[in-house]
């Protein structure tokens, strides 16, 4: 449901507006009062309750008009003396300010927070029926806090919880979403449109989690030694047939021995080698900008469709890529060195493919099952 604060466009600074903006926001003002009105009162009829209900909803507006520079800036909320407000209230103006609609979202995950990106959100509305004014503030709430985070030191969802004043589930939603615009990460194929927002940000925090520097100040930056890591090792795995075969042999026999036999049975050798070779493609890829930009689609067509052509569901996709990463320094044609050398780098690799391409194989079944239900099911 909208919000007060999706309703008058918020100003872009303190300075006087010119008469003719005075009356376009003015107009803007009245028919926002004018819905909002209409929304809790049926009839349209000038009655005295209309009258009081108006004139209530115009006045919650101008404070809002007020209000709305210290929510910028919440630590000022705390401090000013304009409207004596208690603590439960100024968290409720903060946190409902900084909510966010995932339908709004889904839709600018990714791209560049510039005028032209904003210029476009009329067409947001129309898609998503949010109002206008708060796709802006959606808009430019992540606008204003990736700016406060650029060259912040430290963990970035405590930074953004301290600073502004958001409940910490709410910060990483925006941490992640800073880090997927950031990096700029295409989610907007048509192999794509079927991911919802929470499926995307789950991928995204993985990508965070397993696939960062942690030695950095903030997540931004990539780990580049896994890229470099992931190349060794299609060197060394696939230069060198005793390797592959030996480890396509241990991951079967492990599963068979868990009981799981099937999940090879489906997929046999040829698979084994292209999702292994697939995989370590993609970190091989992840120094590079525009490789990475598409690696949701490039898990999607090198990773998941490979195992929904196999037959193989969300959970048999689970244990394949489990037994993987366990059964790696196993292989006995890999060196001692070798595997303490590349064993981190292959199991922060492979864990993150897991996860990644679990959700998305989930979210794909789930498609799949939604176009095949009977129409009005």
């Amino acid at each position: 449901m909208a919000s007060l604060a999706d309703g008058p466009e918020r100003y872009e600074t303190q300075a006087p507006l010119a008469s003719h903006e005075r009356r376009q926001n003015t107009d803007f003002h009245l028919t926002a009062v004018e819905q909002a009105v209409k929304h809790t009162e049926h009839s349209a009829a000038a009655t005295p309750q209309h009258v009081v209900l108006r004139n209530f909803i115009t006045f919650q507006y101008r404070n809002y008009e007020l209000l709305e520079p210290y929510l910028h800036a919440p630590k000022t909320l705390h401090s000013q003396l304009l409207f004596p407000l208690p603590p439960e209230t100024r968290q409720y103006l903060i946190t409902t300010f900084y909510s966010l609609d995932e339908r709004v979202v889904r839709e600018i995950l990714g791209k560049k927070l510039s005028s032209r990106s904003r210029k476009e959100l009329d067409d947001v509305c129309e898609k998503t029926s949010v109002p206008v004014g708060g796709c802006r503030r959606m808009f430019d709430n992540l606008k204003r806090l990736a700016r406060k985070v650029e060259d912040v030191e430290g963990n970035i969802v405590r930074v953004i919880s301290q600073e502004f004043s958001v409940p910490r589930d709410l910060a990483s939603q925006y941490a992640t979403i800073i880090f997927i615009n950031t990096h700029r990460l295409d989610t907007s194929k048509r192999k794509l449109s079927h991911l919802t927002f929470a499926d995307i940000i789950y991928v995204a925090s993985v990508f965070i989690q397993y696939l960062t520097n942690s030695a950095a100040s903030s997540f931004d930056e990539i780990d580049p030694s896994l890229a470099q890591d992931a190349r060794d090792l299609k060197t060394l795995i696939y230069n060198q047939r005793d390797v592959l075969e030996e480890f396509k042999t241990i991951v079967t026999d492990h599963l068979a021995n868990l009981g799981h036999a099937h999940i090879m049975d489906k997929g046999g050798q040829t698979p084994f080698k292209i999702l292994i070779r697939n995989i370590l493609a993609i970190g091989a890829g992840l120094n590079h900008g525009k490789e990475f930009r598409d690696i949701f689609l490039s898990l999607q067509e090198k990773v998941v469709e490979p195992c929904v052509g196999m037959g193989w569901s969300p959970a048999d996709a689970e244990l394949f890529f489990t037994a993987v990463v366990t059964q790696f320094e196993a292989v006995p044609a890999l060196q001692p060195t070798v595997k303490k050398r590349y064993s981190g780098s292959f199991t922060s690799l492979f864990t993150a493919v897991k996860f990644a391409a679990m959700r998305l194989h989930t979210a794909a079944a789930a498609e799949s099952a939604r176009q095949k239900a009977p129409t009005g099911s």
